[in-house]
C-alpha cells in the first residue's frame, strides 16, 4: 500500500511543477524522504521514494533548495538496531553532518550493566510466560548480553478452529526498546492472512513502550481486542445462555459470529 502511494506520488509529480509545488508545501517532501529505507512488509518503497524525489526536483529550483538547506538534526536508532544490541551514534562535525570528521557510526551498547539488567529482567518474564504457557509455548534462543543474542519464541494459542501464533523477538534493550511481534496462523500458506491485524498490533505496541515489561498485556490485547470470545449457545430474549466459549476470529476488518445458519436471530454483529 505504501510502495503504491509513493508510486502515485512520483507520477504526480511527473513534469507538473504545480504539483510538485503543492506536495511539497503540504510536508510531502518531509514524508517522501522519510521513507527512503528498507522495509521487506512494502517492497520497492526505497526505490519509489528516490522516484518520486526525482520527479519532484526536476526543473524546480525551489524545492532543489528545500532539500539542500535540510540540516543533520539527529540519528534514529531504530528497533532492528536494538536487536543486535547495536545503536547509531554521530561522531565529529559539531554542526551537523558538516565537516570532514563528521561521520555515523554503528556501536555496540556499551553499558554492560544496564544490558545486564535488561536481559535479566527478559529472563524473568520468559520465565513466568512459560509457567503460564507450558505447552503452547516455544523457545527458540534466550537473551544473552554476552554473546549479544536477543530473545525470539512464540506462542500458540486455539482462536477459533484454527492456531494463531505470535512470534516475539525482544531487542537486548527491551523492555526500553520495543518488543517485536508478529501474528500467523499455523501452516497457512497466505503470508498477507493477518496482515491488516499486524498493524494494527504494530500501533499498538508502540502505545505501550515505557520502560516497563508488557508482553502480558500484549498477549491479553491480542486475545481480548483483535481475538475476542464469546458463548456460543442458544439466545433467548436477546441474552445468551449456556455453551462453549470461542473465539471469534478476524474477517477482514470486522467481527462477526453467526450462530444459526438459517436463523435470522442467530446473527451478531459487533
Amino acid at each position: 500500500m505504501r510502495s503504491d502511494l509513493l508510486n502515485l506520488f512520483a507520477n504526480f509529480a511527473a513534469g507538473s511543477k504545480a504539483t510538485q509545488d503543492s506536495i511539497a508545501s503540504k510536508g510531502g517532501l518531509e514524508t517522501i524522504m522519510s521513507q527512503t529505507y528498507i522495509d521487506t512488509n512494502n517492497p520497492l518503497q526505497r526505490e519509489y521514494s528516490v522516484f518520486a524525489l526525482r520527479n519532484l526536483c526536476r526543473n524546480n529550483p525551489g524545492i532543489q533548495k528545500s532539500i539542500s538547506e535540510i540540516q543533520f538534526q539527529e540519528v534514529a536508532n531504530t528497533s532492528d538496531l536494538a536487536e543486535m544490541g547495536l545503536r547509531a551514534a554521530h561522531k565529529g562535525g559539531a554542526n551537523g553532518m558538516e565537516g570532514k570528521k563528521s561521520k555515523i557510526k554503528l556501536e555496540f551498547v556499551k553499558d554492560t550493566k544496564i544490558r545486564e539488567e535488561m536481559v535479566e529482567r527478559q529472563l524473568l518474564e520468559i520465565e513466568a510466560l512459560k509457567a503460564m504457557y507450558p505447552d503452547e509455548m516455544t523457545i527458540l534462543t534466550l537473551p544473552s548480553s554476552q554473546k549479544r543474542t536477543p530473545a525470539s519464541f512464540s506462542l500458540t494459542l486455539p482462536i477459533q478452529d484454527r492456531n494463531l501464533i505470535i512470534d516475539f523477538s525482544l531487542p537486548l534493550t527491551y523492555p526500553s526498546s520495543p518488543p517485536a511481534l508478529k501474528l500467523r496462523y499455523l501452516n497457512s500458506p497466505r503470508t498477507s492472512e493477518l496482515e491488516a491485524v499486524n498493524q494494527i498490533l504494530k500501533t499498538e505496541v508502540k502505545k505501550r513502550v515505557s520502560g516497563e515489561e508488557c508482553l502480558m498485556e500484549l498477549i491479553s490485547f491480542i486475545t481480548t481486542d483483535l481475538f475476542p470470545k464469546r458463548l456460543v449457545g442458544s439466545t433467548v430474549d436477546g441474552k445468551q445462555e449456556g455453551g462453549e466459549e470461542k473465539n471469534l476470529g478476524w474477517v477482514g476488518g470486522r467481527l462477526v459470529r453467526i450462530d444459526h445458519m438459517n436463523d435470522a436471530k442467530g446473527y451478531q454483529k459487533l
